[in-house]
């Protein structure tokens, strides 16, 4: 959509989508350069993650470093909390 529209740059994408952040990722992933940060929501906490399909947070992070972003999350008592990933393109040198 976002060549369709003409939009050259997102500054920021939110996704909480629940155990379909990978398949997001990989099918926008000619167009992760565009993007500067991201807040992605994971579910690996939750009950309904027993099933491995669910658990997204290390295929998430990765899919994210291997696009240059810096991935950082925050310790917190709530695991939803503990499993949402901050991505960011490193500032230019």
């Amino acid at each position: 959509m976002l060549p369709e529209l003409g939009i050259e740059r997102v500054d920021l994408l939110m996704m909480n989508i629940e155990g379909a952040e990978t398949d997001a990722l990989r099918g926008a992933s000619g167009l992760m350069g565009s993007i500067r940060n991201s807040v992605i929501s994971c579910h690996d906490s939750s009950p309904a993650t027993t099933c491995r399909a669910m658990r997204t947070k290390a295929d998430v992070r990765a899919l994210l470093e291997d696009a240059g972003f810096e991935v950082t999350q925050q310790e917190h008592r709530h695991p939803w909390v503990r499993d949402t990933l901050y991505a960011s393109r490193p500032a230019a040198a």
